[in-house]
């Protein structure tokens, strides 16, 4: 009787340092962009599930992304030049490069109108 407890207590064992590897996955830092990132005080993105909103000053704009371990891309769906108050159809595609260290975000690749969101982001 001894024996059989102390099997099924090895294999209790086995199986919860099993899980506990299985469901503890390491974050690289790429993993997720899910939250609020800040950039000074007039700029924001907000990530959630696969949508975004961004903000720039007055200007917002609103869509869906995508991002892999070095690149976001926004599919802008609609935009608003009075501080979200109205929304107005508005197609395009951007595709930025980035670097994630922690709760901090460098992005780079904006140009044009766009330049001023190139720099640090920090998550909030």
């Amino acid at each position: 009787m001894k024996e059989k407890i102390k099997f099924f207590g090895i294999i209790a064992l086995v199986a919860v340092i099993g899980f506990s590897m299985v469901g503890c996955k390491e974050d690289d830092g790429t993993s997720s962009l899910e939250g609020t990132w800040k950039k000074g005080t007039d700029y924001f993105i907000e990530f959630t599930g696969s949508n975004f909103v961004h903000k720039c000053g007055i200007y917002w704009s609103k869509g869906t992304f995508t991002f892999t371990s070095n690149q976001i891309t926004f599919n802008t769906v609609s935009t608003s030049s009075d501080s979200g108050s109205t929304w107005t159809d508005s197609t395009s595609t951007n595709t930025i490069n980035y670097t994630r260290n922690g709760d901090k975000i460098t992005i780079s690749g904006f140009d044009g109108e766009g330049e001023a969101n190139n720099g640090e982001w920090t998550k909030q």
